[in-house]
């Protein structure tokens, strides 16, 4: 459990401590962290959740395990006060924001995934044309083979007499 750390950074406003917190994924450790607090040190750590979520997009997921986690355990401290329930006006506004945009990254990953395919067909065909023309390329024009001159030379000159007999039996008739 990270409570007394919770309880240390959210007193001091400690930077570093909270992002040490908020390092932690393990649903685990942050459902019993979250079960050691008292409503108000939830409640402000629901806060903090919330600036984070502001100015640091890229850990939106662990955020959202904490605050789904507050949510869980102390909704009902936090919903029986008319000022705390005021106070998260501004989580409400992040999520509005977040979900704004939520269709438009969804078109704009569909459009980068159909470029990535395109983009690995045509490297596919290209190394398909290279390794062909390399294949071509690396063939001998001519295989010889011992013995096969022996049987050609023998044939062309049987053909030779052939031609040389019927040219000079042409010409008597």
């Amino acid at each position: 459990s990270l409570a007394p750390v919770v309880r240390q950074g959210l007193r001091a406003q400690d930077v570093s401590s909270m992002d040490r917190v908020f390092k932690t994924a393990d649903k685990k450790v942050i459902d019993s962290t979250v079960a050691e607090l008292s409503g108000a040190e939830a409640f402000d750590l629901l806060q903090e959740c919330t600036r984070r979520m502001l100015t640091d997009m890229v850990r939106g997921q662990v955020l959202c395990e904490w605050i789904q986690r507050i949510l869980l355990r102390h909704c009902s401290f936090i919903f029986s006060q008319p000022a705390l329930h005021r106070g998260l006006q501004p989580l409400h506004d992040v999520f509005q924001a977040r979900c704004a945009s939520h269709r438009t990254l969804l078109r704009l990953r569909g459009r980068l995934q159909t470029l990535r395919g395109c983009g690995r067909l045509t490297a596919d065909s290209g190394r398909r044309l290279t390794s062909v023309s390399e294949a071509s390329a690396n063939a001998p024009l001519l295989e010889y083979v011992e013995g096969d001159e022996d049987g050609a030379a023998e044939g062309d000159d049987a053909s030779d007499e052939d031609g040389a007999a019927a040219g000079e039996g042409g010409s008597d008739g």
